[in-house]
C-alpha cells in the first residue's frame, strides 16, 4: 500500500506544481510557425481526454496522465500568454494579402480571459481528482481482496496445524 501512496503523492505533487506554477509575467507574442511541434488542442478536448481516463487501468491512467499534463501545461501557458500579452490577428485584405494585426487586450478583456483560464484550471484539477479517487478506491478494493485471501490461507494453515495437535 505504501508504494501506491508514494506514487500517488508524487503524482499529486507533480500536477499541483504544473498547474499552479505557470508563469504570470506578460510576454509579447510572436508569430508561431506552423510546424508539427505546435499542438493545438481545445479546452473541451482536454476535458474529454481527462474524462476518458476513468475507463483506463491504473497503469494506463498514469501513462496517459503524463501526456495530458504536457498538453494541459502547454495549453495553459499559451492561453496565459494570450491573456497577459498581446496576440496577433491574421486576416486577408481586399488584395488577397495576409495582414497581421497586433491586438492588445484591454483590462476588462484581460481580466475576463484570466478568469476563464482559472475556471478551466479548476475543472482540470477537479476532474483529475475525481478520477484519481475512483482509481484509488479500485486499488484499495484489490488490496483488501488480496489481504483477505492471504488471511484465509494463513488461518486455514494454522487451523490444520491446530487440529493436528488437538488429537
Amino acid at each position: 500500500m505504501e508504494s501506491g501512496e508514494i506514487v500517488l503523492n508524487k503524482l499529486i505533487g507533480i500536477i499541483l506544481f504544473l498547474y499552479m506554477g505557470t508563469s504570470v509575467f506578460a510576454q509579447e507574442l510572436e508569430e508561431l510557425p506552423m510546424t508539427p511541434e505546435v499542438i493545438v488542442i481545445t479546452e473541451n478536448e482536454l476535458l474529454a481526454k481527462i474524462k476518458a481516463l476513468r475507463e483506463s487501468s491504473y497503469s494506463e491512467f498514469i501513462k496517459e496522465l503524463e501526456q495530458i499534463n504536457e498538453l494541459t501545461t502547454s495549453f495553459i501557458n499559451s492561453r496565459n500568454d494570450e491573456c497577459l500579452g498581446s496576440f496577433s490577428e491574421v486576416s486577408i485584405n481586399d488584395k488577397g494579402e495576409r495582414v497581421v494585426k497586433k491586438k492588445k487586450l484591454d483590462r476588462k478583456e484581460r481580466n475576463h480571459c484570466l478568469y476563464m483560464l482559472v475556471n478551466f484550471r479548476i475543472k482540470i484539477v477537479e476532474g483529475i481528482y475525481q478520477i484519481r479517487q475512483v482509481h484509488l478506491k479500485n486499488l484499495q478494493a484489490q488490496q483488501i481482496d488480496e489481504l483477505s485471501k492471504s488471511e484465509k490461507l494463513k488461518v486455514g494453515a494454522l487451523q490444520k496445524l491446530a487440529s493436528k495437535y488437538k488429537k
